[in-house]
């Protein structure tokens, strides 16, 4: 029996499987990339309107100035009187602001800078815009025209995959069979080696998305609890319209806080200790922190506070039988300032709960919250520009933290100081 001589066709499938796989696996990790660049964009879209946010209520706050926050790119504040230890006329808090918004652009977004102009079409109204360095998309900025920094091109991330044509084989003889097998094993050497950077660079982008999945989570829990704050912050305090109860028609605007019923009141101290009420009516809004409906009182007074759990949590001290529950996790610090008001010397200072003298003379509250992720994340690097509620250096335990500052302007004491 006359034995028929190995070609190498085996080998030949499997270098072929080997490169399909390489094919594969590149693939694979081109998609993971995308889905990660995209969800670095979202966070950092994120921040970008918590920024733009805060200084919306900043100049809110100090609406007659509000031509002072005026900014244009590239332009830098270089000091200011700090308005939590001084009294501040509405001219340097507008200084302390811009502090305020450079500092923050620095700290949490690449390369932040921002611009606000006075829109030409609309009186009175102002935009603010916010960029960034991202790494798909990229900022310009015209500085011989002076316009804003617009989007230059989406700078996708790709794989050029060369190839070169291989020459048809019409057949095989005996002087090319002895050089087949080392073409596939060199081939099959270099399809390995591609997989095998293709794994670790997966494994490499795979700890960066736990990473951007925690810090995304961080926020999650941060708009959560500012949202929440927000909302019982518009209504405290407010009046509401209300009918006589007689033969004509008449309407009665109600008082601004109930008898005995502070519309706003904090208690400064530790994290434990410090807390924050806000009521308002319950004919105005009968809807609670937690979403309760239940109280027969006539007003509704939200306190919000940590638990040893480091969760932010509510409720309403009006409702009967109404225990604390929590709105955000892995809250790990919660600070207030309150901006009092000076109406004879026309000034501002944003005071602890503990220094403000008259509660009713408060025009905004900053709300600081300093919030962690629950999983550790080994991977993350500490970033030394970031710094706690009270400008305490961040723990490096492998946790993902960000401290989230937001003014929050209240409606009803717009005209305490013209």
């Amino acid at each position: 029996m006359q034995l028929r001589p190995q070609l190498g066709m085996a080998l030949l499938e499997a270098l072929v499987g080997l490169v399909l796989l390489a094919f594969g696996m590149l693939g694979l990790l081109w998609m993971h990339q995308q889905a990660l660049a995209q969800q670095r964009q979202q966070l950092m879209r994120s921040v970008a309107m918590g920024i733009a946010d805060d200084l919306a209520e900043r100049m809110r706050l100090n609406a007659p100035q509000r031509s002072l926050y005026a900014k244009t790119w590239g332009n830098t504040s270089t000091a200011a009187s700090d308005c939590s230890a001084t009294a501040c006329s509405r001219e340097a808090l507008a200084a302390w602001d811009k502090l305020q918004l450079q500092q923050t652009l620095q700290s949490q977004l690449p390369e932040g800078d921002a611009a606000v102009v006075a829109l030409t079409d609309v009186a009175d109204w102002w935009a603010i815009v916010i960029a960034w360095r991202d790494a798909n998309e990229t900022y310009r900025t015209d500085t011989a025209a002076g316009s804003p920094p617009l989007p230059r091109a989406n700078e996708l991330l790709a794989f050029v995959l060369q190839a070169r044509q291989m020459r048809q084989l019409n057949g095989l003889n005996s002087s090319e069979r002895g050089y087949t097998l080392p073409e596939l094993l060199i081939g099959m050497a270099i399809s390995l080696l591609v997989i095998a950077t293709a794994t670790a660079v997966y494994g490499t982008s795979k700890q960066t998305w736990n990473a951007m999945a925690a810090a995304d989570a961080v926020h999650a829990n941060a708009r959560v609890a500012i949202r929440n704050l927000r909302e019982q912050a518009h209504m405290a305090g407010a009046a509401y319209l209300k009918t006589n109860n007689n033969d004509t028609f008449t309407v009665e605007i109600s008082p601004n806080e109930d008898t005995g019923q502070a519309a706003l009141a904090g208690v400064n101290g530790t994290k434990s200790v410090e807390s924050l009420t806000l009521g308002h009516w319950h004919a105005l809004d009968a809807v609670d922190c937690q979403g309760n409906t239940g109280s027969t009182h006539t007003s509704v007074r939200n306190d919000y506070k940590l638990n040893t759990n480091k969760e932010l949590s509510c409720k309403d001290l009006n409702l009967t039988n109404s225990t604390y529950q929590a709105l955000a996790e892995g809250v790990e610090d919660f600070q207030l300032r309150y901006a009092e008001a000076n109406p004879s010397a026309q000034t501002l200072q944003w005071k602890t709960a503990n220094q403000v003298t008259h509660m009713t003379q408060v025009l905004a509250i900053e709300v600081c919250l300093r919030v962690a992720s629950i999983n550790t994340v080994h991977n993350t690097k500490p970033n030394t520009q970031l710094k706690g509620c009270q400008d305490e250096a961040l723990p490096t335990d492998g946790r993902v933290r960000r401290t989230f500052k937001r003014v929050v302007a209240l409606r009803n004491r717009e005209g305490v100081m013209p």
